[in-house]
């Protein structure tokens, strides 16, 4: 059960709680000692002062609203153990008690997602609850949503919205795979991360079979009506297929700008006859001919006739060289030696956890504060070790161009001296009676190594 906020969070062991009197622990890593400088700075008083937030639930502070819906908004939040940043999903008990739907199964969200782990599929962290609210703690996306890249664009390059579809895709098919079927596929609900990659999130309306139960069919009239499956705006039993139509939609939207099907003024009942009738929207004349057959089969109104989600991985659209995906099992679970033994030491020995404890929440998935801690400590550890492969990089090109330099200033006063001692054998031919000591001092030369000794002081400066 997630605890309440303030039930044991506030009370557990953080890094500025250790004092220097406690018993001398195993020298950490590098790795370790850099987690041990750079979390008690990210975590200091003037980086929790300097968060706008309205208030603290257990160790968030909950600050700016990033998005809202019917009956929950999205904040940003800071994770005062790590100082990570991260997405707060607030959840308004007191207006979620109106829908009677959303009530029963206000709880399911959160169970959903501690299933599953996929790197397009945002990470839930923690789970927190009061008496008004509902709190669900997931990894901040930085990207932003892509709803907004498209608006600024008018709409996507077929390049760029085929990595986009490439990557729903690969994250519903793992999904489908656990028996989950997301039923709220649409553009509000994609977001990307720092590295351009898509993030899906709100399982608000997801179902699976192992919650649901086998027996009860796939039938409660959900989602958004311009995303929805025909069938399921028809209230007929469906299955994962209408996250398969969705995604089309959702490929659509990023082509055009625009959605397929529309319809003016709106009513359901006549959204419901284009999509049966095929009477999707105009699409550029610039796309390929596979793009819109792709689209076609996506768009297939009859369940029976569309693919399933691993047929339309199968796609050649998907693949820039026209060959098939090579789609790859992610486990829904850590594996025990993929556990980062630096951040592992530092939550034993810096923070007081038990390691047995730490391990077991990292391989179930448990959202909790523990697993908050490991992860957002991993992602910065991850980020550190990033930015030391770049320097090194890039000093390795900076000596690389130093050497070239040496050499190139080795070869050029060679080739002065030769043609000197030329000059000079040329000139004892011509005036045979001229002495030595009348010859012109030869004019000063800046010493080769002048420039070479500033760029290694430059690249010791900048190593140091």
């Amino acid at each position: 059960m997630p605890a309440a906020a303030g039930d044991g969070l506030l009370s557990e062991p953080t890094a500025a709680s250790l004092s220097d009197d406690e018993p001398t622990s195993p020298p950490l890593s590098p790795e370790g000692t850099f987690l041990a400088a750079w979390v008690n700075a990210s975590a200091s008083r003037e980086r929790i002062r300097d968060f706008q937030h309205t208030k603290r639930v257990g160790n968030y502070l909950i600050g700016r609203k990033l998005g809202e819906g019917s009956f929950a908004k999205v904040r940003e939040g800071l994770h005062v153990v790590t100082g990570e940043k991260v997405a707060v999903k607030v959840i308004d008990k007191k207006r979620a008690k109106k829908d009677t739907y959303v009530t029963k199964n206000l709880r399911r969200e959160g169970q959903i997602q501690q299933m599953i782990r996929h790197p397009n599929i945002a990470q839930l962290l923690d789970i927190l609850e009061t008496e008004n609210s509902y709190y669900l703690v997931m990894e901040l996306c930085p990207g932003g949503n892509l709803m907004h890249k498209i608006y600024e664009k008018k709409r996507l390059e077929e390049h760029e919205a085929r990595k986009y579809i490439r990557q729903l895709i690969l994250a519903v098919e793992h999904l489908h795979r656990a028996g989950v079927v997301h039923r709220d596929l649409k553009i509000e609900n994609l977001l990307l991360d720092e590295d351009n990659n898509i993030k899906l999130i709100d399982f608000g309306l997801s179902n699976c079979a192992s919650i649901l139960g086998y027996t009860d069919p796939f039938s409660t009239q959900c989602g958004s009506p311009a995303y929805a499956a025909p069938e399921l705006l028809a209230r007929k039993k469906y299955g994962p297929k209408i996250d398969v139509w969705s995604i089309g939609v959702n490929m659509y939207a990023m082509l055009t700008g625009t959605l397929p099907f529309t319809v003016e003024p709106f009513s359901l009942r006549a959204l419901y006859q284009k999509m049966i009738d095929k009477e999707m929207n105009p699409y550029p004349t610039q796309l390929s001919t596979a793009a819109v057959n792709f689209l076609k089969i996506l768009l297939e109104p009859d369940p029976a006739k569309r693919p399933n989600i691993q047929q339309a991985l199968a796609n050649r659209w998907l693949s820039e060289n026209g060959r098939p995906l090579n789609n790859v099992t992610y486990p829904n679970r850590i594996h025990l030696q993929d556990i980062s033994q630096s951040v592992l030491l530092y939550m034993t020995e810096k923070l007081g956890y038990k390691n047995s404890d730490v391990i077991n929440t990292i391989l179930s998935n448990r959202a909790c504060h523990m697993l908050a801690i490991y992860i957002l400590l991993n992602k910065k550890l991850e980020r550190y070790t990033a930015g030391v492969k770049k320097t090194e990089t890039s000093d390795n090109m900076c000596t690389n161009q130093l050497c070239r330099l040496e050499k190139y200033k080795s070869n050029k006063d060679s080739y002065e001296d030769k043609k000197s001692k030329e000059q000079d054998a040329k000139d004892d031919l011509s005036h045979p009676f001229l002495k030595k000591s009348d010859k012109s001092p030869p004019t000063y030369k800046e010493p080769s190594s002048c420039l070479t000794t500033q760029m290694k002081s430059l690249l010791s400066d900048r190593r140091a």
